[in-house]
């Protein structure tokens, strides 16, 4: 028999991926900052760490829209 779903846990489960999302997104946005100055190198790490923000970031809106 499965038990019955806890709102209040599957919320605080929803905020924190959201926020873990958020600070990943930060510490990612910081490192293409620092890294942007770089000729060739700085750019090819821009467009990866782009790429990355972007999953972040769809992955932040689905657990914002979740609540």
């Amino acid at each position: 028999m499965r038990a019955k779903p806890d709102a209040a846990k599957r919320a605080a489960a929803i905020r924190r991926v959201a926020d873990e999302a958020s600070a990943a997104i930060a510490r990612l946005e910081e490192r293409k900052r620092a890294h942007a100055w770089i000729p060739l190198y700085g750019a090819f790490l821009s467009a990866r760490y782009g790429r990355q923000i972007g999953r972040l970031s769809a992955i932040r809106e689905r657990a914002l829209s979740a609540r």
